[in-house]
């Protein structure tokens, strides 16, 4: 019995924070694959890779075609495989700001950042 599939892609790298999501659904008497992509956390854009229903056989060979070219430019599947990317990116962007304060002559104190 064919059934409903979908996989959500992810890309995070130096500097690409993407993801691409792709769908095999049933639509009237045949099948249909879509998709959308962008920016994780932003609006993504979406389009159809069928835009008249196939057979069941034709659109899932699409589908794990269309999976096997993105997984080929670099996106992995499920967020939890690339979770450890992203905090290991967000904690290479960290910087540490080192507050000193500095006493005038006239006595007024002032902080300066280095």
């Amino acid at each position: 019995m064919a059934t409903k599939e979908s996989i959500e892609l992810f890309m995070v790298t130096g500097k690409h924070n993407k993801t691409y999501v792709v769908e095999l659904y049933p639509y009237g008497q045949g099948w249909n694959v879509d998709f959308a992509y962008g920016r994780i956390g932003s609006t993504l854009k979406h389009g159809t890779k069928t835009p008249n229903p196939l057979p069941y056989y034709t659109a899932k060979q699409v589908y794990d075609n269309l999976v096997q070219s993105k997984k080929a430019k670099g996106y992995t599947a499920g967020m939890h495989k690339v979770q450890g990317v992203i905090e290991k990116k967000q904690a290479a962007t960290k910087q540490t700001v080192t507050v000193v304060q500095i006493e005038e002559p006239r006595g007024r104190k002032f902080r300066d950042a280095i």
